[in-house]
């Protein structure tokens, strides 16, 4: 099962830090007035970002040299939101910029290699127009397991099949245990454990 949640025109989307509060996701989507929420990336035993973590003007986080952790995803103050395989430099125009990964472009013919475990995945995807959208996969037969990491980018391929999309780019996210998808209204899947960091999706 694929769950797709839009960045639509006259929404924005917010980082919103939860280390050290461990709120969970509805609470953090009540009190934030958001209409949808999506789990961040990964952290720590320790309670903290696992890789670079930018928000409100504070690195809570530095880059982390990681194969896997390879992606960045970053907004700037005009509200541009970008994914990147590439690091990030730290500039007065930026609201804020996290790690997570693997990094996935759809126009590479690259193949990454990685564990057979499988987890239920939450994704931040790109399309070739910016638009930004959000992605929980999962086994429909059960909600605790879902594909491989090998297998994303040939789901990501079908969703744009399926769904006359034009995904272009993906950032895999803290899925498992910690994704947390939940919207106004729609299918939801709440966290099993603490999300160490959401996204917020609102009206401006």
């Amino acid at each position: 099962t694929i769950l797709i949640r839009k960045l639509q025109a006259g929404e924005e989307v917010t980082l919103i830090s939860n280390f050290k509060e461990a709120r969970s996701s509805a609470e953090v989507l009540s009190t934030n007035h958001c209409d949808f929420i999506s789990n961040g990336g990964f952290y720590t035993k320790e309670n903290s970002p696992l890789g670079l973590f930018f928000l409100k003007g504070e690195k809570l986080a530095n880059y982390l040299e990681s194969d896997f952790l390879n992606g960045i995803i970053s907004k700037n103050r005009k509200g541009d939101i970008t994914l990147s395989s590439s690091q990030l430099s730290i500039t007065a125009d930026l609201e804020f910029a996290l790690q997570s990964g693997p990094y996935f472009s759809l126009k590479s013919e690259v193949v990454q290699g990685f564990e057979n475990e499988k987890a239920r995945r939450s994704l931040i995807a790109q399309d070739s127009k910016g638009k930004i959208y959000f992605l929980a996969i999962y086994d429909s037969g059960n909600t605790f397991s879902g594909p491989e990491l090998g297998q994303l980018k040939k789901l990501l391929s079908a969703v744009n099949d399926n769904n006359n999309l034009e995904l272009a780019s993906a950032v895999n996210l803290d899925g498992g245990s910690t994704l947390a998808f939940l919207q106004t209204g729609e299918d939801s899947i709440p966290e099993i454990k603490k999300s160490g960091s959401f996204f917020c999706i609102k009206n401006k």
